[in-house]
């Protein structure tokens, strides 16, 4: 209802989050009962990482995880730097 501004609010955006969406045609990143894509933001460290999984007991096995760097670019935008993936 009232959007953040994060330029005031960045500490909003931390925590781990579930990704729906994404702009990708990749069929991996499209949302599935089997996959686990998640998001770990730490805007206040400037961090970042994304994490697919299995979903479930198997998810302990193993994933793939792309770590990134970020900065508040302004009210509405956070910019990402992709620094190292496997």
């Amino acid at each position: 209802m009232q959007p953040a501004d994060l330029t005031s609010s960045a500490g909003l955006i931390c925590g781990v989050w579930e990704l729906y969406w994404s702009s990708s045609q990749q069929p991996w990143l499209k949302p599935s009962a089997r996959l686990e894509n998640l998001q770990i933001l730490d805007s206040e460290q400037g961090r970042g990482c994304n994490l697919l999984r299995l979903r479930g007991p198997l998810s302990a096995l193993g994933g793939i995880r792309v770590q990134a760097e970020l900065k508040v670019a302004s009210s509405k935008r956070v910019m990402v730097w992709f620094r190292q993936g496997g």
